[in-house]
């Protein structure tokens, strides 16, 4: 008797965090893959480090529930039992992450300065995940002895799933397709410029909460604080004032509060950062940190808030056509040197070559373009080749990574009309 009631016990909880999390995925509006989520979770597991460790708790939850469903058939559930063994192995390494995370954290909100609330929530948060862990581990391996204690303990740990692990579950479901390279387009200016939208309808950047996206909210929300994104950011290793946890946690902790001046608040931490996406490449369960970079950046921008090395490189790009502050002539002189024709005396050419400032100029940079222009004479298709000369200017990168959303479409715009 008893035993069917903990079967029963463990069954409803865990369909409680199901039916919450079939309500959050609603949010997304986006069609489910599972097949497409499953694979990606494989690929996750076999990289290895924090790939492993999620895909072991994800596995380690899965195994919960065919333990206890098998709780009649013993020779079924020691098999799976046997199954999990590799699993089992992933949760203890997540649990001594964890315990790493913990004590990196503190460091960080003293680095940054965090508020005592938000540091209390961030240790609650850690601390939570960890029990999951933890308990999920304990649960497995009480399963193949110790069938009633296993969902006992199972059970506890549906109960944290169900009221603290939901939004990161459905982000990762619903956002785990998402490319790397993919980048938030706030406005066209396109539209702006030919009157399909109206220049008081654009919104700039996210001065406040209210200005941050719903998706960019719903990601946010997500965060576990997990802490992959922090073990990797380059600017957290330099000591620099970041940190991509606290950025999105301080966005999901002030989400209820419309008129929270995130520019403000986030100004340091958004200028610190390198912007080479490690944050959002390395986290499990897919959170957009470089949204809310941006976001911020061209908020500050609007405002006017830039230091002098950020405004000489927009001063540099408007003046000269590049981010080196050198005259744009003569941009490729050592390049028709290399026998390398302009596109006016190669006007049939197969490809354009787009050189680009630091390969124009960078005297490392051009090593590189020189080796591949070496390719491709001894490929015997240089003829195939053309390049623009002084017509090349910046390509717009630089620019909309600082914020200048704006002028990096003007520049897209004019190099598109070149093309």
């Amino acid at each position: 008797m008893l035993d069917e009631v903990l079967i029963a016990l463990f069954l409803v909880t865990f369909l409680v965090f199901t039916i919450k999390l079939l309500g959050r995925l609603r949010l997304y509006g986006k069609r489910i893959n599972l097949l497409s989520l499953v694979v990606h979770e494989f690929k996750e597991a076999a990289q290895g480090g924090v790939g492993y460790m999620h895909f072991s708790i994800a596995a380690g939850i899965v195994l919960s529930v065919l333990l206890a469903l098998s709780h009649p058939l013993p020779g079924l559930r020691m098999a799976l039992w046997v199954l999990s063994l590799p699993v089992m192995a992933g949760l203890i390494a997540a649990a001594l992450y964890r315990v790493g995370v913990f004590m990196r954290s503190a460091a960080i909100h003293k680095r940054l300065g965090a508020e005592r609330g938000f540091v209390e929530e961030s240790k609650k948060m850690q601390l939570i995940l960890l029990f999951i862990i933890v308990l999920t581990l304990s649960d497995i391996a009480l399963a193949a002895f110790f069938p009633a204690a296993s969902l006992a303990v199972g059970t506890v740990r549906n109960l944290l799933l169900a009221g603290f692990y939901v939004r990161p579950a459905a982000n990762l479901i619903a956002n785990h397709g998402v490319s790397l390279t993919e980048f938030r387009t706030p406005f066209m200016l396109e539209d702006v410029v030919e009157g399909r939208v109206k220049p008081e309808e654009v919104k700039f950047g996210y001065e406040k909460m209210s200005d941050v996206d719903k998706d960019v909210v719903l990601s946010c929300e997500s965060c576990g604080e997990i802490g992959a994104c922090d073990a990797g950011c380059p600017a957290v290793a330099a000591g620099r004032l970041l940190s991509p946890r606290v950025v999105v946690r301080t966005v999901a902790l002030r989400s209820h509060d419309p008129q929270y001046e995130l520019a403000v608040k986030l100004e340091q931490q958004a200028w610190a950062c390198t912007t080479c996406g490690y944050c959002v490449y390395a986290c499990p369960v897919k959170v957009r940190h470089l949204d809310v970079i941006y976001g911020v950046r061209r908020a500050l921008v609007a405002q006017g808030r830039l230091d002098k090395k950020i405004s000489d490189v927009l001063m540099s790009v408007s003046q000269y056509g590049n981010t080196l502050s050198v005259p744009n002539a003569g941009r490729h002189d050592w390049l028709y040197a290399m026998g390398v024709k302009h596109i006016s005396e190669n006007p049939g050419a197969e490809y354009l070559l787009w050189v680009g400032c630091m390969g124009s100029f960078d005297s490392r940079a051009r090593q590189i373009v020189e080796k591949f222009v070496e390719v491709l004479k001894k490929a015997g298709v240089l003829d195939k080749i053309a390049v623009l000369g002084d017509e090349e200017t910046c390509c717009g990168d630089p620019v909309r990574r600082i914020g200048e959303e704006s002028r990096f479409q003007e520049i897209v715009l004019s190099n598109r009309e070149l093309f």
